[in-house]
């Protein structure tokens, strides 16, 4: 994630990023999977594993959700901030890509 957000703020630095209305609904997403981790990685684990696998697994699951609600975070409070309000490609520099 930390790579994305780097990536991201290049664009912002370019003055490339997407449109606004699409930054707001992918980070929506984003947040469904914050919240739905748990269902998607919690019937994985069969009821007769031993505890240091569960402990294991549990200890990815919390690290994959403290990546995404970064990410998250840094999408809401810095990049859509920043995003073009208009969808057109014009609105690029250059107006092209």
């Amino acid at each position: 994630m930390d790579q994305t957000i780097e990536l991201l703020n290049a664009g912002i630095a370019a003055g490339i990023t997407i449109p606004k209305l699409v930054a707001v609904r992918a980070n929506k997403q984003i947040e469904g999977l914050i919240t739905s981790v748990d269902e998607i990685f919690g019937d994985v684990v069969p009821s007769t594993a031993n505890a240091t696998l569960v402990a294991e697994i549990k200890s990815e699951v919390t690290s994959v959700k403290a990546a995404f609600q970064k990410l998250s975070s840094f999408i809401a409070s810095q990049y859509i901030p920043k995003c073009r309000e208009s969808i057109a490609l014009t609105a690029l520099p250059n107006g092209v890509l």
